[in-house]
């Protein structure tokens, strides 16, 4: 894969990834079960997708990189809150879930920073069935 198509499937696939956040935080958003501080992790991933998909689409503005990265922080800081919120007791199934969504976002972080063309677009797609893990958790 030529460069060029490198950094539009990586567009792509934020664009993507961001899509599937907001489904997610505006699931949550109407469930009355769900903590308030996971649809705001969930619209922070969206925030930070989107920027990241402007940004690999061609906008490269050091301004608008810095803020995705400030969003993806804030996201991660959220992630982390929200996991706790509710306390992680063992053998819960809520427990299960928030590992198994940190395990696979751990092992897209390693895959991004992985000698791969498409690192960027093979960590968007395993961040994706990570978002779907923790959403898991989050809806117990």
């Amino acid at each position: 894969m030529g460069e060029c198509a490198a950094v539009n499937a990586t567009a792509v696939t934020d664009f993507v990834l961001a899509a599937v956040a907001l489904t997610f935080a505006v699931l949550l958003a109407r469930s009355w079960q769900a903590h308030w501080i996971w649809v705001l992790a969930y619209a922070f991933v969206t925030a930070a997708a989107f920027a990241g998909g402007i940004f690999h689409a061609g906008t490269h503005s050091g301004t608008l990189w810095n803020a995705t990265l400030v969003l993806i922080g804030v996201a991660i800081v959220l992630y982390i809150a929200a996991s706790f919120a509710g306390g992680l007791p063992a053998g819960a199934p809520r427990t299960h879930w928030i590992i198994a969504g940190a395990v696979v976002t751990a092992i897209g972080f390693g895959l991004q920073r992985s000698p791969l063309r498409v690192h960027n677009v093979v960590y968007h797609l395993v961040q994706i069935a990570g978002l779907y893990l923790f959403y898991r958790g989050a809806r117990l």
